[in-house]
């Protein structure tokens, strides 16, 4: 029941992000573990040297959460990592007679055919590219067929309907694992093969398995070893990221959670293959984002644990000796996946290796291990699921907020929520969002919706917001969080469009003080183009009327830019000059709307803070209806050709200084 509440519903990306669900999840995690797990001595049979190097980890796992500048972003990994750790035991003592084990395999063998049947119907129903319900990404979803079905295979030993069950579960769950198309899992299954090829009599299936596995995965890779696989290119840009931050923070990290929060402020996004308003929250390698997050010292001592953890396997005698090798078949492709993979962006994942985990503890036995305490393990759960009920009730009130009828209703909804959870940014800045369409901008308004911004710390979407309340009430720091807006979103038009409008002539904000600096001009004349290489369709902005000179000047940087295509660069010229020479248009307007959670791929509240979308108005630029519809050019973002370089991270044009 656990693995298919998380695989299904708590534990998947779209799952995971309704409170109701998530509550469930934790409950059950607890109640399961609080239930069978053991704490004392040895919960996961390292031995002496493993658990000092476990109390080392978890220790640093600490420090890392209180030296983070994102504290919130890990306080439910924080809280629930000793759960995770003492699933295996739970699932050892479960599973530890010959019937239980034969029930446990029947049930994952249901759990799979029930996982890719519903992949198989989604795909086949919403005509996707490739399987990945209900996981909610292919490459998730591949990673966890690849955990289980050689699990499931080890049930194959079983008469009757136990082997019928696991039958079914190997046909749909290869067929939806072939569907997905993801290449790190076909490579991991490769190299796996390959394995077996060499050290088992299964040695011809295992080199027919990697053969095929070339065969269709052949024009992939040879994109990849052209360089023109664009998925590996943005693989390689996060990598970069995660390296950078790294090096910034190398004893302790950023913080457990913190990639979702400040990636971005390392990231520097490549025009034609990151959209420009992607949220990054995630480095797409394991071993990365565990660097990132703790440092070189959480990495080195998670690589400590498994060489200990997997070295006592080793050496340990196996009562079940296809159940261990079935269990550890699956961790390994899992591990090999999690290289190239998001693998921490659910929980249903780091909870399969858990429990594969457990599974090769059972099959070792219990003979000769000494008799573990349980009620340590009860009050440790009851404790965290004293932390844990909160935070998770301020979800739900949330997504009552999202339902709500009326503004008023979600104005109550998000204030119960913020009680709940009073360090959460989103939900600070939603209560901002709703409260300043009902009324009147106000300075408290403005700078809740600053602070909100601080604490999402590397996030566009808040500093963009808070930086336009901020310009309509004339508080002095706006400039500043608009200038961290543009910083973290390069590709972004919205915030260089801002900067631009606050400071050119004409503006009745905060130009006054500078107008006679041709460094502040040269700088607005900057932001002007790069609000026009980002969005277009701003030439026809009615924001320009009294700026027609910086809209000249910002036409001009951005046709002298080399790194942006020649033909480019030439039909916005001649698309300029005809609106310049066009003949006075009617007064019809129409705005231009710039979404907040416009779609699930871009969504900030999903990926970066893992709530359910909410679509709001960011912000609505009103343009000239007659001259809008002339303009036919694709954003210089969304070209390849483009290079980044253009969009420097200190929001100005050119390369870095």
């Amino acid at each position: 029941m656990l693995l298919m509440l998380f695989s299904s519903a708590s534990g998947t990306f779209h799952g995971g992000a309704f409170g109701d669900w998530t509550l469930a999840g934790h409950l059950a995690l607890l109640l399961f573990v609080a239930a069978f797990g053991e704490v004392w001595p040895d919960p996961l049979r390292l031995g002496r040297s493993g658990n000092v190097l476990l109390v080392a980890f978890l220790t640093t796992v600490v420090v890392s959460f209180w030296l983070s500048p994102v504290s919130r972003a890990g306080s439910m990994s924080l809280i629930l990592l000793p759960a995770f750790f003492l699933v295996p035991s739970a699932v050892a003592r479960c599973w530890a007679t010959v019937e239980q084990r034969q029930l446990g395999l029947r049930s994952i063998a249901g759990v799979v055919v029930v996982i890719a049947g519903w992949s198989l119907f989604g795909w086949w129903r919403l005509e996707t590219p490739g399987t990945s319900l209900p996981l909610g990404h292919h490459n998730l979803l591949a990673a966890w067929l690849l955990v289980w079905l050689p699990v499931v295979v080890v049930g194959w030993r079983e008469r009757g309907i136990g082997r019928v069950i696991v039958g079914m579960a190997l046909g749909l769950g290869i067929v939806s694992l072939v569907l997905t198309g993801s290449l790190g899992a076909a490579v991991a299954v490769g190299i796996v093969a390959l394995l077996a090829a060499m050290r088992t009599r299964w040695g011809r299936i295992g080199l027919m398995i990697a053969g095929a596995l070339v065969v269709l995965q052949g024009p992939r890779l040879f994109d990849v070893a052209t360089g023109a696989d664009f998925s590996t290119i943005a693989r390689w840009s996060y990598a970069q990221a995660g390296w950078k931050g790294l090096i910034e923070r190398p004893v302790f990290g950023w913080g457990p959670g913190a990639a979702s929060w400040t990636l971005s402020e390392h990231f520097r996004p490549i025009p034609g293959i990151h959209p420009p308003d992607q949220v990054v929250a995630d480095l797409h390698s394991v071993p990365m984002q565990i660097g990132y997050e703790l440092g070189f010292t959480g990495l080195l001592l998670v690589t400590g644990l498994t060489i200990v953890w997997v070295r006592r396997r080793w050496v340990t005698p196996s009562q079940d000796h296809l159940l261990r090798r079935g269990a550890a078949v699956g961790l390994v492709t899992l591990a090999l996946a999690s290289c190239v993979g998001r693998l921490l962006a659910i929980t249903a994942l780091p909870l399969a290796a858990a429990l594969c985990a457990g599974m090769v503890l059972a099959a070792e036995g219990c003979a000769g291990q000494p008799a573990g305490r349980r009620w340590p393990t009860a009050v440790a759960a009851i404790v965290m699921l004293w932390w844990v009920v909160p935070l998770d009730l301020a979800q739900i009130a949330y997504d009552k907020a999202v339902r709500a009828p009326s503004e008023q209703a979600q104005l109550q909804a998000l204030q119960r929520a913020r009680q709940l959870d009073p360090s959460f940014p989103l939900y600070r800045l939603r209560y901002v969002l709703v409260a300043s369409s009902q009324q009147p901008q106000t300075p408290d308004l403005a700078d809740e919706a600053r602070r909100a911004a601080a604490d999402a710390r590397g996030l566009a979407a808040p500093w963009l917001i808070a930086g336009r309340l901020g310009q309509e009430v004339g508080a002095s720091w706006s400039r500043s969080a608009l200038l961290e807006a543009c910083r973290t979103s390069p590709l972004g038009a919205l915030a260089p469009f801002y900067l631009a409008l606050e400071e050119a002539p004409g503006s009745t904000t905060r130009r006054s003080s500078r107008a006679s600096s041709s460094a502040a001009s040269s700088l607005t004349d900057a932001w002007a183009a790069r609000a026009i290489l980002a969005e277009p369709y701003l030439l026809a902005a009615r924001a320009w009327q009294d700026r027609r000179s910086v809209l000249a000047a910002g036409v001009h940087l951005a046709s002298q830019l080399e790194s942006v295509d020649a033909g480019w660069r030439q039909e916005l010229e001649e698309t300029y000059l005809w609106l310049e020479e066009a003949p006075e248009s009617s007064t019809a307007t129409r705005r231009l709307a710039l979404m907040l959670d416009g779609d699930d791929t871009t969504s900030v509240s999903l990926h970066a803070f893992r709530r359910q979308s909410w679509s709001a108005i960011l912000a609505e630029i009103e343009v000239d209806a007659d001259r809008v519809v002339e303009i036919n050019l694709a954003a210089a973002t969304e070209l390849r050709s483009t290079g980044s370089a253009v969009f420097a991270a200190h929001c100005g044009l050119g390369s870095d200084p």
